[in-house]
């Protein structure tokens, strides 16, 4: 049986643009300019006039701001939907996001309620000594990613848990499948598992523009026996006798006795056994993937004579003696 645990979700409260400091920088590629606005501008550092597809003054070689990246599109999580928007600037003194005028640090991204700011079209200015760069981005609709999905083992061991983790983005909703059936874990981050056998796990991420999955296949190797012993080797008829063993990835298992008397027993032990004569017993673990075997022998002397004498040392033939 499986119990998930659940990562705590904090409440869904108003979401208010990050300030600098407080937005969460991320690597970015840096890619070609972006163009901006085409409108013709003057240097702010010579005056000089420049077309609007120059990036840079074409008299004193003084470079606008540099947009790299801009984008915004709707970003779904479990318990709210927001607009998710990245970007990335160089040569900029200043920066800020339209509409807001909120100032923004040269690249990261920002997630904003749509409930309080329900434009589908927003603008980033960055601006410079030489002058100022715009540029637009309309709300998108993308997939979900699945940034990660793994197992804390790739085996398993029957009687032990396996936890299962992933990080997810722009999901509204994630589910587990596995042969047990379909669990709805939009609102956690792990999941404890217990396997008795081979298992595949599919964790699907979904957003009204699509799903997406991952698969992770985990391993029950065979079981092993690790000992096997009885409390002694050599015994008195019908005197009781405990077996005892360790053994791993064991799903059942039984005991036979060299007289063919066959039981199932508790795959961790102890057994107890009252053999009226030398004996070999023989444990026997499997699980879905395999089995493995070990036999002790339990000894009963052979019968020893402790005393044996007469009533009279010297007798007459045909004299009765005790």
């Amino acid at each position: 049986m499986a119990h998930p645990r659940k990562k705590p979700v904090s409440p869904g409260s108003r979401l208010r643009p990050l300030s600098a400091a407080e937005a969460k920088v991320v690597s970015l590629p840096v890619e070609p300019p972006l163009p901006g606005t085409l409108t013709a501008w003057s240097c702010g550092h010579c005056e000089a006039s420049n077309e609007g597809h120059h990036r840079q003054c074409q008299a004193c070689q003084a470079p606008l701001p540099i947009i790299a990246l801009f984008t915004a599109h709707t970003y779904y999580q479990a318990d709210r939907t927001s607009i998710r928007i990245r970007w990335e600037v160089a040569e900029a003194e200043s920066l800020f996001l339209e509409p807001g005028h909120t100032p923004l640090p040269a690249k990261g991204y920002v997630d904003i309620n749509p409930e309080f700011e329900p434009s589908r079209s927003f603008q980033l200015v960055a601006t410079n000594r030489t002058g100022t760069s715009r540029l637009q981005a309309q709300v998108s609709e993308i997939k979900p990613r699945i940034r990660t999905f793994s197992a804390s083992e790739a085996t398993i061991q029957v009687g032990h848990p396996i936890i299962l983790s992933w990080e997810v983005e722009n999901a509204a909703a994630v589910r587990l499948q596995h042969p047990s059936g379909e669990i709805d874990l939009s609102d956690v981050s792990f999941y404890e598992l217990f396997c008795e056998e081979s298992t595949t796990c599919t964790l699907i991420a979904s957003n009204p523009m699509g799903s997406v999955s991952r698969v992770l296949r985990l391993t029950l190797p065979p079981p092993q026996i690790q000992s096997f012993h009885a409390t002694q080797d050599h015994i008195r008829s019908g005197d009781p006798v405990q077996l005892f063993w360790e053994a791993s990835n064991v799903t059942r298992a039984w005991l036979t006795d060299s007289h063919g008397d066959r039981r199932e027993v508790s795959p961790s032990g102890p057994c107890t056994v009252r053999p009226e004569q030398t004996t070999t017993y023989t444990l026997r673990v499997e699980n879905p993937s395999g089995q493995a075997e070990a036999s002790c022998t339990l000894t009963l002397p052979p019968p020893r004579i402790v005393r044996f004498e007469a009533n009279a040392p010297i007798s007459a033939e045909g004299e009765a003696l005790t």
